[in-house]
């Protein structure tokens, strides 16, 4: 009978405090789109797909963000790559790349893409490959 006290003594204090060292999670964006190749030939097994968002300004190549797909199935391969908005400065430009990696050596890169834009980011991009030299 004990515990019940405490219990209320302590519940308005735990909940108080609580909120206190919850800390404040960062609203993402999202790029969505797909990878493919032309070529009619299946994709190896064990191979993955790589996407990166890339700062391209001025010669740079900074990766902002970078996912893996493994067991990517066939082409094309769909992806969704979050990234902080606030890694954005709109006097930069920016890049949507992917390539394929069969035992880690890239097998396929990018070619071309083509990007949708939402107020003046990159939403959507389709991205086009073709072998690696």
């Amino acid at each position: 009978m004990r515990a019940a006290p405490c219990l209320v003594i302590l519940l308005p204090v735990l909940l108080a405090t609580g909120g206190c060292s919850a800390t404040r999670i960062e609203k993402m964006e999202a790029i969505t789109g797909t990878v493919t190749y032309l070529q009619r030939i299946a994709m190896p097994p064990g191979a993955v797909v790589e996407v990166k968002l890339v700062e391209t300004h001025k010669g740079a190549n900074k990766t902002i963000v970078e996912k893996k797909i493994s067991r990517p199935g066939q082409v094309p391969v769909p992806f969704a790559l979050g990234y902080p908005p606030k890694e954005m400065r709109p006097d930069r430009k920016y890049s949507v790349q992917a390539r394929i990696l069969v035992d880690g050596k890239p097998w396929y890169v990018t070619q071309t893409v083509n990007h949708q834009l939402r107020n003046g980011r990159i939403a959507h991009a389709d991205i086009i490959l073709q072998p690696a030299k």
